[in-house]
């Protein structure tokens, strides 16, 4: 049975260096099929916070083109996500992407079979921001068999292609196969969970930003390393099942008293609006 792998690119820009790297990533992994998806050929629309979703039997109220995307995100044997870094952070169409995590949740069974990779571009190093530990989040909490993720430094058409990453690209590509090994090269520290480079300081304890998984860190080893399994099929229902719908729940039940704050505030201030 012959690879196939799916090309989500984020990116605006035809034939730019996220478009070009990642089927450079695909070429490498030997596909038999490729298949590209752009996000910004589709509609999406912003999350509404309305909760329905919560529910499998329930889709989402939003009329746009992200079950479209996730249908056929389905049935690949690797997707590669490659993604760039607008103002620090994540292109605003995979924002709008990420928002609607919730939704999902029911597409999580087929995900696992997947493996997934990511390439995240940027044009200087430094500036790179949270673009790759968002994306990666959110992949991981897809559902997806996560097992690979570069940060690649090219601002001018094509540069990703330049030799010095072929052995990125290489790595990437190799990180699909199955039964391989996973590829996270990083100039950063990273988590060994999840991959973010997003750290605070706790009781002289490294905290994840986004998991949460802390440890102590000399001498380049993690000590006491505590994995918060929070990217887990298991952390996904504890978060959504064990604490979301209470607290959907629980707002239903004060639902007199927020109708009651709701017409204190709503007559102050004045909307400003667009002129018909």
């Amino acid at each position: 049975m012959g690879t196939s792998l799916l090309i989500v690119a984020g990116s605006y820009r035809r034939l730019g260096n996220c478009e070009m790297f990642a089927k450079d990533i695909a070429l490498r992994a030997r596909a038999d099929s490729i298949s590209l998806l752009r996000l910004t050929d589709f509609a999406l629309k912003s999350c509404t916070g309305c909760y329905r979703c919560l529910n499998p039997e329930h889709r989402c109220r939003v009329q746009d083109d992200l079950y479209f995307i996730l249908e056929k995100m389905k049935g690949f044997d690797g997707i590669i996500f490659s993604i760039p870094t607008y103002v620090l952070g994540p292109v605003g169409q995979f924002k709008l992407f990420a928002d609607r995590l919730a939704c999902m949740a029911v597409f999580q069974p087929d995900f696992r079979k997947i493996r997934a990779v990511s390439a995240i571009f940027g044009g200087i190093e430094s500036w790179r921001g949270v673009t790759q530990s968002l994306v990666n989040a959110v992949i991981r909490m897809m559902g997806f068999d996560f097992r690979g993720s570069a940060f690649i430094e090219a601002a001018l058409p094509g540069e990703s292609l330049d030799v010095k990453y072929q052995p990125v690209a290489q790595g990437l590509a190799d990180a699909l196969g199955e039964n391989s090994a996973a590829y996270f090269p990083c100039k950063t520290l990273q988590c060994p969970s999840c991959g973010s480079d997003l750290f605070f300081i706790q009781d002289g304890r490294k905290v994840c930003v986004l998991c949460e998984s802390s440890g102590e860190y000399r001498d380049g080893q993690w000590i006491d390393y505590r994995d918060s399994k929070r990217f887990t099929a298991r952390g996904f229902v504890e978060h959504f099942e064990g604490w979301l719908k209470p607290k959907v729940a629980e707002y239903s039940a004060q639902r007199e008293r927020h109708r009651s704050l709701r017409e204190t505030y709503k007559d102050i201030g004045v909307w400003i609006k667009k002129e018909e």
